[in-house]
C-alpha cells in the first residue's frame, strides 16, 4: 500500500474490517466532513497501520494527522499513537468530525523511524479515520537536550475519560491524572469541533486535551531538575473561549516569577528564564489565577523545562530595563518606558522597556568572559496609532554587520532568537537595534527582555537536491547572501548589484557578498558583446 503496512495478527480474522484503507466513494458516509486530504484515509478497527520515514537532520519534529469516528459508530475507539513501536499518546475518536491532533516527538537521530496508528479493543462496530498525516521539522539539534521530567507536559486526558463522554472537567475533588494536581475548579478540558458550542478549541498545541485556569485555580506538579545549573521553561497559553482577560502566576518553589494575561484564544507560546538550580534539587511549579473575577479563564498546554546552560554570563546588562537607560546608549528618539506610554502597548515584561521610533536606533557594548558560541534573544512588538503605523522593520547589528532583519507587523510581542557570530574570550562588541524602515509617521518598535546565552551552534541542513533551480536571486549593491547550509544549491540566476554572476557562487569566490558554508552552482549564461 505504497509504504503503509497493516497488521492485524493479535486480532481473529472473522473480525473482517479490522484495518485497511477507505475511499470517499463509499454509499453510506463515512464522516460528516470530507476527508481532509485526497480521497482516502485509514480505517482503523483493530490492528497497527505504520509506515516508515526518514529523518535527514537529528533534531525534534512534530507528528500532525485528522481523526475522526465513523458516522453512525456505536462506540468511541481508542487509537495508540506510536512511535518506532513505543506508544506516545492514545487518543479517542469520539465524533464523526475531524480533529487535528499535534504530537511533538521525542528527539530523533537522523534515519528511519516509523509511525504506527493501533486500534485495540473487541467491539468491532468502533471505527477511527485518520487523515492527513505528515511530520514537520520544529528544530535542528545534534543531540537531545537535558530536561527537567514533567509527567504529562501537554495535560492529556486519560482515554477511560474521553470514553466517559467528557468534554471539559474543573471538579478539583473529581479529577486527577496523576501528574499534576487541580485546585479551586481548575481542571482539564479536550478540543472539540463544529457540534459543540466550543467551550474548548478545535485544536490545541500538543496532543488532544490542555489545563484549564479558571479565575483563582491552580494547577501543580512538583519538578526534579537532574543536573545543576539554568533552565528555561516554555509552555502555550491562551484564552478559553468568551473567557478572555484572564491573569495568572507562574511560580516556582512559591516564588512568582511572572504574570501573564491571556489576551484572546489564540496559543501563545511562552518562555521564562528560571534561576539557576542544583542537581537534584526539587521545586513546585505551579499555574496560579490571579484574577478574581468569574467568567476568566486560561488554557495551559505543552509544558517543557529544558536545560540551558551551566550558568548564564553577564555579558548583557540591564537586558530588562529595569534600571533605567543604564547601560544603553539612545539616539534621540529612542528610549526606556513603561505601562504609561501614548501607544497604550503592555510592557513586555517587567516595569520598564525600550522603544525606537522609525530609523533611531540604541546600542551597548558587550564583554566577553569566556569564548564559544551565544545566541541573543529578546522580545518585540510594534507600536502606532493606526493600523498602517504598526508595520516597523527593525535590524540587528552585531559590529555594525547586520545579523539579522525583522519586520515587527501587529500588537502582540514576537520571541526573537539571533545566532552571535563565535566570540574570544575577553572580547568586546557592540550590539545595535536599529529602525529601517518606517511605513507611518508614527510607527517604531518596542523592546523587552534582552539577554545573551550559550548555545551549540545547530547543525546544517544539506539543501542539495530540495532547492528549486528555476529560482532567480537579485541582491541589491551592499546586501549579504548568507549560506547557512552544506552543500550547493543550483539556481537559473544570480544578479548582484545589478551585474549576472555565475558559476560557483561561495564565500570564497565571492566574499564581497556571501558567507556561510554552504554554495550555488549558477550556470554560464553566455557572452554578451556590445559594439559602440
Amino acid at each position: 500500500m505504497n509504504g503503509w503496512f497493516f497488521d492485524r495478527s493479535a486480532y481473529p480474522s472473522s473480525g473482517d474490517f479490522l484495518i485497511g484503507i477507505v475511499f470517499d466513494a463509499c454509499t453510506v458516509p463515512l464522516v460528516e466532513q470530507p476527508f481532509p486530504d485526497g480521497n482516502a484515509a485509514l480505517y482503523i478497527n483493530c490492528g497497527t497501520v505504520s509506515t516508515a520515514f526518514n529523518v535527514a537532520t537529528a533534531g525534534y519534529y512534530r507528528l500532525l494527522f485528522h481523526l475522526a469516528a465513523r458516522y453512525a459508530s456505536t462506540a468511541k475507539r481508542n487509537v495508540n499513537v506510536q512511535l518506532d513501536g513505543t506508544t506516545l499518546h492514545t487518543v479517542t475518536a469520539v465524533t464523526p468530525f475531524y480533529w487535528q491532533y499535534a504530537v511533538r516527538l521525542p528527539w530523533l537521530a537522523a534515519g528511519s523511524h516509523t509511525i504506527g496508528f493501533q486500534g485495540f479493543g473487541a467491539d468491532y462496530s468502533k471505527v477511527a479515520i485518520v487523515d492527513n498525516i505528515r511530520v514537520e521539522t520544529l528544530s535542528v539539534a545534534a543531540a537531545e537536550a537535558v530536561t527537567a521530567p514533567l509527567a504529562n507536559g501537554g495535560l492529556e486526558m486519560p482515554a477511560a475519560w474521553m470514553d466517559l463522554g467528557i468534554t471539559v472537567s474543573n471538579s478539583a475533588t473529581a479529577w486527577s491524572d496523576g501528574a499534576w494536581t487541580f485546585e479551586n475548579y481548575a481542571g482539564l478540558g479536550r478540543i472539540q469541533t463544529v457540534e459543540y458550542s466550543r467551550s474548548m478549541p478545535p485544536s490545541v498545541p500538543e496532543g488532544f486535551a490542555a489545563g484549564m485556569l479558571t479565575t483563582n485555580g491552580v494547577i501543580r506538579q512538583t519538578v526534579t531538575f537532574p543536573q545543576a545549573g539554568q533552565y528555561r521553561l516554555s509552555f502555550a497559553a491562551a484564552g478559553r473561549v468568551a473567557l478572555i482577560n484572564h491573569s495568572f502566576d507562574v511560580r516556582l518553589g512559591g516564588t512568582v516569577l511572572k504574570t501573564f494575561t491571556t489576551h484572546d484564544t489564540r496559543f501563545r507560546q511562552e518562555e521564562i528564564l528560571l534561576p539557576p538550580v542544583t542537581a537534584g534539587q526539587s521545586l513546585e511549579l505551579a499555574f496560579v489565577g490571579v484574577t478574581h473575577v468569574n467568567a476568566t479563564a486560561s488554557l495551559i498546554d505543552d509544558v517543557r523545562i529544558e536545560r540551558i546552560s551551566d550558568t548564564l554570563p553577564d555579558a548583557l546588562s540591564n537586558g530588562g530595563f529595569e534600571a533605567g537607560a543604564a547601560g544603553w546608549t539612545f539616539t534621540s528618539l529612542a528610549g526606556v518606558t513603561n505601562n504609561t506610554n501614548p501607544w497604550k502597548v503592555p510592557v513586555l515584561a517587567g516595569t520598564n522597556m525600550a522603544y525606537l521610533s522609525m530609523k533611531n536606533s540604541f546600542s551597548q557594548q558587550v564583554s566577553f568572559a569566556q569564548g564559544g558560541s551565544y545566541m541573543l534573544r529578546f522580545q518585540s512588538q510594534s507600536y502606532g496609532y493606526t493600523e498602517f503605523d504598526r508595520y516597523h522593520d527593525f535590524d540587528v547589528l552585531w559590529d555594525g554587520q547586520l545579523i539579522g532583519r525583522f519586520l515587527n507587523v501587529s500588537l502582540w510581542p514576537y520571541r526573537f532568537a539571533v545566532p552571535l557570530p563565535p566570540v574570544g574570550a575577553g572580547s568586546v562588541h557592540t550590539l545595535q537595534i536599529t529602525g529601517v524602515d518606517s511605513y507611518g509617521v508614527n510607527s517604531g518598535s518596542c523592546f523587552d527582555a534582552f539577554r545573551i546565552e550559550p548555545y551549540t551552534p545547530r547543525e546544517r541542513l544539506n539543501l542539495a537536491g530540495r532547492f528549486p533551480e528555476t529560482t532567480v536571486l537579485d541582491i541589491a549593491s551592499g546586501a549579504k547572501l548568507a549560506l547557512d547550509f552544506e552543500g550547493e544549491i543550483i539556481v537559473r540566476t544570480i544578479r548582484y548589484a545589478g551585474q549576472t554572476v555565475s558559476g560557483t557562487i561561495s564565500a570564497a569566490t565571492h566574499p564581497e557578498f556571501v558567507t556561510g558554508t554552504g554554495s550555488i552552482a549558477s550556470p554560464a549564461k553566455g557572452t554578451l558583446i556590445s559594439l559602440h
